[in-house]
């Protein structure tokens, strides 16, 4: 029995022995898969010149010094964070060329050659009397002007496109009159028939008045116009002829300098009237020179969004302006006037990428900018710094072609009515 047991449990043993030895062993686990290569970066492919013609020096440095900073900023953004512009066609880096024009014509005309030779493709600017001197060389030259403004013949020119008012006479109906009944409103008090503006001496200040003559007699109102020299250190004199003739309502046409000197000797006078200023002006601009205490309850009408409005209407590019002063320029204040720039440039930045959906970056002119990129640019994000923007073939581009009002309180601004559309007198000027 035993060896019966023992011879048993051998053979067990064996078959056990030769069952592992036959089997296969298990399968080796299969291998990850490797990661998808990550997608390689867009690379431009050309470089691209952009002409802004400023006054860093002039007497419309303190519109047009913010408004370069901001370009400068932007540009050094969109070559170092986003690597370029890009459509389909492929992209574009951008090399920018400021001009100190000292708001002269001639000179901006010198400059204008010397970017179109080193080929620039787009300018843009804030200055109306340059706009209605440098429409021959855009034609010339088949270079596309973005206006931030612009006075009369400008907004008849095919190859200029607005990014701010639609003209300089819609501002006073618009900004002036409009805006001055909307602030009555606000306030409980009558309609104004009686408008006081003061204005710079500028070359942008006559053509604020051009055909409004009919306009104004329909609506009932009366103008009351004082023009001042520029950088003047006291306006009393004028102030006090308005106050005089029984003005309801100023309307500022002057630079931020002129504005803060202005406001001083208002308030020094112990006048209490509505003060509103138009898109020439910007409140932060002012605020940097006097103060806030000094501008509690003055008004502004403009079609774009302040930078110090309540965060309900702020847009992201208010945020966005905030960002790139704290990298570009750090300890600048970002001013209204930056702003400003901004809305041409986020026009120009469109306009590219529209256009490198159908063309390559190096067939990328002034020429194929505006038939493939402004004259096809619809909806525009502006980033909520204004209304957006779309244009269409042809000589009517006005742009945002809305205003707001806007009151000074506390230390920023808060909106007084809504929206409302620009008026549409647009003379036109041989």
């Amino acid at each position: 029995m035993k060896k019966t047991v023992l011879v048993a449990v051998v053979v067990l043993m064996l078959l056990a022995t030769v069952l592992v030895a036959c089997a296969k062993p298990a399968p080796a686990p299969a291998p990850a898969p490797a990661p998808a290569p990550a997608p390689a970066p867009k690379k431009p492919m050309a470089e691209v010149a952009i002409l802004h013609l400023s006054d860093l020096t002039g007497r419309a440095s303190s519109i047009n010094i913010p408004a370069s900073a901001m370009a400068e900023a932007w540009v050094s953004h969109i070559n170092m964070v986003e690597g370029g512009i890009f459509g389909d066609k492929g992209g574009v880096t951008l090399r920018l060329m400021v001009a100190d024009t000292h708001y002269d014509v001639a000179r901006a005309k010198e400059s204008w050659a010397r970017a179109r030779d080193a080929g620039a493709i787009v300018a843009f600017h804030l200055m109306s009397g340059l706009a209605e001197g440098m429409i021959d060389d855009a034609l010339r030259d088949k270079i596309p002007m973005v206006c931030g403004s612009w006075g009369l013949k400008g907004p008849w020119c095919e190859w200029y496109y607005g990014a701010g008012h639609p003209g300089l006479p819609d501002c006073t109906a618009t900004g002036g009159v409009l805006g001055a009944r909307e602030i009555a409103k606000s306030l409980g008090k009558p309609m104004p028939t009686k408008i006081g503006t003061m204005c710079s001496d500028l070359p942008f200040e006559p053509m604020f008045f051009i055909a409004i003559d009919d306009w104004m007699a329909k609506e009932g109102i009366t103008i009351h116009r004082e023009v001042f020299p520029a950088g003047a250190p006291d306006v009393t004199v004028n102030l006090a002829r308005l106050k005089d003739a029984g003005v309801e309502s100023i309307y500022g046409i002057c630079t931020p300098a002129d504005m803060a000197t202005m406001i001083k000797d208002i308030n020094r006078m112990g006048w209490d009237v509505p003060v509103n200023h138009s898109n020439c002006t910007g409140t932060a601009d002012v605020a940097a020179l006097i103060g806030w205490d000094q501008m509690q309850g003055v008004y502004f009408s403009t079609w774009k969004v302040p930078v110090d409005v309540a965060p309900e209407f702020q847009g992201p590019g208010h945020k966005f302006a905030r960002e790139l002063f704290a990298k570009y320029r750090p300890g600048e204040i970002v001013k209204d006037n930056a702003i400003y720039g901004l809305a041409s440039l986020l026009v120009i930045k469109g306009a590219i990428e529209t256009a490198l959906d159908y063309v390559e970056p190096d067939k990328l002119t002034g020429a194929t900018l505006k038939e493939f990129g402004l004259d096809k640019l619809t909806d525009n994000d502006q980033m909520g710094v204004c209304y957006d923007i779309t244009y269409k073939p042809g000589n009517h581009h006005p742009g945002p072609n809305h205003a707001h009002v806007w009151m000074v309180k506390g230390e920023g601004l808060v909106g007084i009515g809504d929206w409302f559309e620009y008026t549409k007198i647009k003379p036109k000027v041989d």
